[in-house]
């Protein structure tokens, strides 16, 4: 830069223009630091998200799950981990341009639909709602078999404000191979427990035909007998849930007395469980002396109430009340069991499937489905509520 001195008469003139040229210098070479500064932050900054990248890429590569999003307004996938290969065979390139029907077999596909449908439209009404998802299902391998897979999944919309599915998609026929093992071996036990139970109920009917017992020894003899039948009857109910999951149970509807069948069941779990038996409430109290009858089947009915009761206790803080409520419409019962406790978040939207549970020590998963799928094999609906302090289980049944 030039710069032009020009004096004053009074000689001030020169000395100015000097400050000034020295003041713009050391502007000068403050810009030219800060401009140092960030092109060294930068430089940093692109280190760190370079590496970044690298190890997202590495991750997906690696990755036996595969992570996938699928843009709902285009129907299409838009990004899949490189791992799809390792799953099902098709390589990313080949997935991308895959449709949504193609890539689940087709007898699982209306499931798939129909439960993705019910979330995006939820999402649409309210975008803040909890939105996750889990399907279990199956999808075809290049080579023409089949893997099982379950799908986790959550709602999203993008920058374009287009609503996106991000899910992960994980292998789970091992698991699956061992449920059905255990399923097999539970059937084995079942039939071989049968006749070494019927020997124990029969057991107590040859002693009491001696005339020198007791009363006590009487009744410990027809505890032992209902005991018995109630094994015998959780044996042959094994086996019930077998054929229905399987698709061939038939259902032989009779007038079963739906008090009756609430009240056995208490007593039944009073026989194992130190409760007190006034925990249990029935409502209205006007029901306790009359009989309700309902399309069902006696073991069936009695199961249900046995799981769906065992499971409010288990849930709910000790000694607190547990509710049964029955209403009455002209074609069906509805029954309504009411339990202190809300059921825990991670667990709600699969609260009927198998296997599923949460905090409970002995859980198994099998109360809350089993009882669906009879309720479900005679006829009726049930479903769950819950909120900050309490559940409900309602469900169904045609009267008789």
């Amino acid at each position: 830069m030039q710069m032009v001195l020009m004096d004053r008469q009074d000689g001030s003139g020169l000395l100015d223009q000097l400050i000034l040229a020295n003041a713009l210098g050391q502007v000068h070479w403050v810009l030219i630091i800060l401009l140092g500064i960030a092109a060294l932050a930068l430089l940093v900054v692109t280190c760190v998200l370079r590496r970044t990248i690298l190890k997202a890429h590495l991750i997906a590569e690696n990755l036996n799950d595969v992570i996938w999003i699928y843009n709902v307004d285009q129907d299409r996938t838009t990004f899949i981990s490189p791992s799809v290969l390792n799953l099902r065979g098709f390589t990313v390139e080949e997935t991308l341009k895959e449709s949504l029907d193609k890539s689940i077999c087709p007898e699982f596909l209306p499931a798939v639909r129909e439960t993705l449908a019910a979330h995006i439209q939820r999402f649409r009404e309210d975008p803040t709602a909890e939105n996750r998802t889990t399907i279990e299902t199956q999808q075809p391998r290049k080579d023409g078999s089949r893997v099982w897979v379950e799908f986790s999944a959550k709602m999203r919309s993008n920058d374009k404000g287009e609503i996106e599915i991000v899910g992960v998609t994980r292998d789970i026929s091992k698991r699956k191979r061992l449920d059905a093992f255990k399923e097999e071996v539970d059937r084995l036990i079942r039939h071989d427990l049968r006749n070494p139970i019927a020997g124990i109920i029969s057991l107590p009917e040859t002693i009491e035909d001696d005339s020198n017992l007791t009363d006590e020894q009487r009744e410990v003899l027809q505890m032992i007998r209902q005991l018995g039948n109630e094994l015998l009857n959780m044996t042959n109910l094994g086996l019930t849930l077998y054929k229905q999951e399987q698709g061939f149970y038939q259902f032989t509807p009779q007038p079963i007395d739906l008090i009756a069948a609430i009240q056995q069941s208490w007593k039944t779990l009073l026989h194992s469980r130190s409760e007190n038996a006034d925990r249990l409430q029935i409502k209205p109290k006007s029901l306790l002396d009359n009989k309700l009858h309902v399309q069902a089947e006696e073991l069936l009915l009695n199961a249900v109430f046995l799981n769906l009761l065992a499971n409010a206790i288990e849930a709910s803080p000790e000694s607190a009340p547990i509710t049964v409520a029955i209403h009455t419409s002209e074609s069906q019962a509805t029954v309504t069991i009411c339990n202190k406790g809300p059921v825990p978040e991670s667990i709600r939207d699969n609260f009927f499937d198998k296997y599923v549970t949460s905090g409970k020590k002995n859980g198994t998963g099998l109360g809350t489905y089993s009882a669906k799928l009879m309720v479900e094999t005679m006829g009726g609906q049930i479903s769950m509520q819950t909120d900050a302090d309490s559940t409900t289980l309602e469900f169904s049944l045609r009267l008789a």
